[in-house]
């Protein structure tokens, strides 16, 4: 049975990498090679070079140096493929304008839920999240420190990791922001109080006694007895179908408290409102609407939250530097690394791309993804962030389990975007 960690194993692997020069690296580039690797890396791991919030965290980090492993092993393939992306960032004009000859970390810090002493200066709280600074990982080189959000894939031609998961309103932190949650707040209850309604109406859903709120947020939010669970379920949550008694809720169908899987899903609640979704009648057409109205802003704080556009501003401290890195390695069939490089997206680079969007005129917009959403299901809608003909996000709403919360928020860096990183900022 396989090893299962609360931590991110490749993150203590690129932590350990660091700390040895590309000569060492090179020797552990083989089948043999990880295993002496997760071998002298755990020595490494329990050592003061690298330093952890609490011992806690430090202890389920070390359990991920098993050679036996071969989940571990993959993991240290790709913890060296994030220190060679970080040694070819620090080998070039970095952000702070300084260039470090065959960079080797002095001491890496595992940051978390605590971060270490030394580095907790750079601990931003920040348009309403706690650790604004998302480094997963903090090196120290000479008197530098280097800050990480470390991402990973298989292949350099894999899709890219998604760099943020987060409830859609998280995006939306502060005063400034009040009137988009209020305007996405309302289309949210108006749209699915007349969902509910129509599946009243037409579809697999009634009312046998009783009377349902009137207003479109009461509507929304309502729920009932489970009598099968005996929890309450929103109406909009429903998985089954049949009458529901408001008064003597016991008396309700058991038909619309089914199992995880719907009995008969072309009858059921969630199904219905699946179906909506997928139609041109869906919320995602109304809450895109919104989004629009307010492109500028909306454009801007989403910017900000994915890629950390105003971090140096807040940190105010030129020692510190941060930089998106993706890991890309896998093993092949004999248990072989296969090992690449991505380059790290350095804050001044990210900055630098930006800034040459912002040269011309033309507004933020979304838009549609429209060959991606022919594919999607029903719960999820594709979008694109962009800056006049250059998308610079791809992104994703979807609906896990409940329509009722925000939908969750995933996006990632367009290749087109990209491609303006390389040629208009000089990333290698």
């Amino acid at each position: 049975m396989a090893i299962k960690l609360f931590v991110e194993a490749s993150e203590i692997m690129a932590a350990v990498a660091m700390t040895m020069t590309d000569t060492k690296l090179k020797t552990y580039e083989s089948k043999q090679g990880l295993i002496n690797f997760l071998k002298d890396g755990k020595k490494i791991a329990n050592s003061n070079k690298i330093q952890y919030g609490k011992p806690t965290v430090k202890t389920e980090f070390l359990r991920a140096f098993d050679p036996k492993e071969k989940t571990f092993l993959d993991e240290a393939a790709k913890g060296i493929s994030a220190a060679k992306s970080v040694k070819q960032w620090l080998s070039n004009l970095n952000d702070r304008g300084v260039k470090v000859s065959n960079p080797v970390a002095d001491r890496v810090f595992m940051t978390g839920d605590v971060w270490p002493k030394e580095v907790q200066k750079f601990q931003v709280s920040a348009y309403g999240f706690s650790s604004y600074n998302s480094s997963d990982v903090i090196f120290k080189v000479k008197k530098g420190y280097y800050g990480v959000s470390l991402k990973k894939k298989a292949t350099l031609t894999a899709a890219d990791p998604t760099i943020i998961n987060k409830a859609f309103d998280s995006v939306l932190q502060g005063k400034d922001f009040n009137q988009i949650k209020e305007d996405v707040r309302k289309v949210r209850a108006k749209y699915f109080a007349r969902i509910l309604k129509e599946a009243l109406s037409k579809g697999p859903i009634k009312i046998a006694k009783g009377r349902l709120p009137l207003t479109d947020e009461e509507l929304f939010k309502f729920s009932i007895q489970d009598i099968v669970k005996g929890s309450k379920r929103a109406l909009l949550d429903l998985k089954g179908y049949g009458k529901i008694d408001l008064v003597d809720p016991k008396k309700s169908d058991k038909s619309l408290f089914p199992s995880d899987i719907d009995k008969d899903p072309k009858k059921s609640m969630r199904s219905w409102v699946n179906r909506k979704l997928s139609s041109n009648d869906s919320i995602f057409t109304e809450l895109t609407k919104v989004l629009n109205k307010y492109s500028e802003t909306f454009a801007k704080a989403l910017l900000n939250l994915v890629l950390k556009t105003n971090l140096y501003e807040e940190l105010k401290d030129n020692s510190f530097a941060f930089a998106l890195v993706t890991a890309v390695a896998k093993l092949d069939r004999e248990g072989n690394p296969i090992i690449d490089i991505e380059p790290a997206k350095p804050l001044h680079t990210v900055l630098c791309g930006l800034g040459a969007l912002n040269k011309g005129s033309k507004p933020y917009k979304i838009e549609y993804d429209k060959v991606k959403n022919a594919k999607a299901d029903a719960a999820k809608v594709y979008l694109l962030l962009k800056k006049g003909d250059v998308t610079i996000l791809d992104m994703e709403l979807r609906y896990k389990g409940s329509f009722t919360p925000q939908p969750q928020f995933f996006a990632t860096i367009s290749q087109s975007f990209t491609k303006v990183l390389k040629d208009e900022c000089i990333v290698p």
